[in-house]
């Protein structure tokens, strides 16, 4: 009887050690982006490869928690999700990330928000209802918002004015 319960007990330790290997931790789509265009090296260190762009390329020094490249899919390469320390660690590779222009060799890199699953379906369902009903040329879809393109040209104009003060939050948000 003693015997079969610490066989049960061994295999339980078993089951939740591969469980525990199987399980992936998600991305925080708050303090993530995605990267594109990086060549892809074999056996690279991803993380490494991450700083590296941000402290030489952005001129920035941020903490990247982690990093990983993705699949590739369909005939794209694969990109690259960081995630960093916190929101403005964040916040400051994407003003800086226009950088990458700046060299013929990270100018095809482009750098964007990472969004969770449901933000991307919400956001590609409203792309396609738009095209669908014709109106892809009138409105825009950007944060789970469906704005009118007119407003948001009233809204650039108000802002340069200095006019409302969140009008101009929301052409940021529309990227």
């Amino acid at each position: 009887m003693e015997q079969s319960i610490d066989k049960r007990i061994t295999t339980i330790d078993t089951a939740v050690k591969q469980l525990a290997e199987k399980t992936t931790v998600h991305f925080d789509p708050d303090i993530s982006v995605m990267i594109f265009g990086m060549k892809q090296t074999e056996n690279e260190d991803t993380r490494q490869k991450v700083c590296g762009l941000f402290r030489d390329t952005l001129k920035i020094d941020v903490h990247v928690v982690r990093a990983e490249r993705t699949l590739p899919r369909n005939d794209h390469p694969a990109a690259n999700k960081c995630e960093l320390a916190n929101v403005w660690e964040k916040v400051s590779v994407l003003k800086h990330k226009l950088k990458c222009n700046d060299s013929a060799s990270t100018s095809k890199i482009h750098i964007k928000v990472c969004e969770s699953h449901s933000d991307r379906v919400n956001h590609l369902n409203s792309n396609t209802l738009l095209e669908i009903l014709g109106q892809s040329e009138e409105f825009v879809v950007g944060k789970g918002v469906i704005k009118a393109r007119k407003d948001l040209k009233d809204a650039t104009v108000q802002h340069k004015k200095g006019g409302a003060g969140h009008q101009g939050v929301v052409m940021t948000n529309l990227t």
